[in-house]
């Protein structure tokens, strides 16, 4: 899968990380379907702001159907508990990625419930942007303009952090590319087991 070939996103939690990346796809890497979900208000706005092109609450399985990327931004204990359903529902073409501030927790859920090539790729990531007030309202294309993003891997390779891929996987590439288009600067690591 080549960047161009992501051509339709699903942000799950469209506030300030998650809208900030919704419109950061939207200035910078043209032609992307995104979708949003998240509780009815926060969506309905986040579409009433063309943060989004479609807009899902409640039920996440129509949300994840068609996405090449899931972005997820949401709480790390709503995170935890969705993982299981996201691997259920979502393409088994897709990378999941999330943008949770801490990593142990998740990337242990992630094991559990993500095993390519049965499921989706997961990916787990944290951009080192933000504010210091939240919601959809302070969402901004240029968030992540200049910001480290971490991705984290359990690759045994890789124990010094790089700009490097952290596999070959064209997914991974591909939003690596999506990253580098928002003006991120990926930064790839291992996964430290003895961390959070």
């Amino acid at each position: 899968m080549s960047p161009h070939l992501i051509t339709r996103v699903t942000v799950l939690g469209t506030g300030l990380i998650g809208g900030s990346f919704a419109l950061a796809l939207r200035k910078y890497a043209i032609d992307l379907h995104i979708s949003g979900w998240d509780r009815p208000d926060t969506v309905r706005e986040a579409r009433a702001r063309n943060v989004i092109d479609e807009a899902f609450a409640t039920d996440l399985a129509p949300a994840l159907r068609a996405a090449d990327l899931i972005y997820i931004a949401l709480p790390i204990g709503v995170t935890i508990d969705l993982l299981p359903e996201i691997a259920r529902h979502a393409p088994k073409h897709a990378l999941v990625t999330d943008a949770c501030s801490t990593k142990l927790r998740i990337a242990q859920a992630a094991a559990e419930n993500f095993s390519p090539p049965a499921t989706a790729l997961f990916l787990g990531g944290h951009p080192m942007a933000g504010r210091e007030v939240a919601g959809i309202a302070q969402a901004d294309a240029d968030l992540f303009r200049n910001a480290p993003y971490a991705l984290v891997t359990d690759s045994p390779d890789s124990r010094e952090p790089s700009t490097s891929p952290p596999d070959r996987d064209p997914r991974v590439s591909a939003f690596l590319k999506l990253l580098e288009k928002i003006g991120a600067r990926p930064l790839c690591t291992q996964r430290l087991h003895s961390v959070g």
